[in-house]
């Protein structure tokens, strides 16, 4: 677990240097601070679901896992798409730029925890390569 934090708040760091950059060429200023706090969700978002992923692996039962599973990625979309509701609600940013921003960010974090994840699924795999890497 320490180590997945460890990981997600090295990835928070870069995204976040990369949204200050950006936002200093590219990106209007008003956008880079929602895209700042969009990133600062999806990383505790990230480390909630790793959590409750971790829940289910230790759980005897396969059906228990499947449903953790199911409803981390059901939490992921729902809460996804709450947080652009809001953000839209109380800001006056362009939709359009903001969502494509948004949905690299999603699937940014969807993706390095699928990298991290899938792994400990199949200790048996994480074990053949640690063999060969000596």
């Amino acid at each position: 677990m320490k180590k997945y934090i460890l990981s997600v708040s090295l990835l928070y760091v870069v995204i976040t240097v990369i949204i200050l950059l950006l936002s200093q060429s590219i990106i209007r200023t008003d956008m880079g601070m929602w895209y700042f706090i969009t990133n600062t969700i999806y990383c505790l978002l990230s480390i909630l679901l790793h959590f409750l992923l971790r829940i289910g692996m230790k759980s005897k039962s396969h059906q228990v896992f499947v449903k953790v599973v199911g409803v981390s990625a059901f939490l992921r979309i729902i809460l996804s798409l709450l947080i652009l509701v809001i953000i839209f609600i109380i800001s006056e940013i362009n939709i359009k730029e903001y969502v494509i921003g948004f949905i690299i960010l999603y699937f940014v974090y969807m993706v390095f925890e699928n990298i991290l994840f899938v792994p400990k699924l199949r200790p048996d795999l994480e074990r053949t390569q640690t063999n060969e890497d000596a």
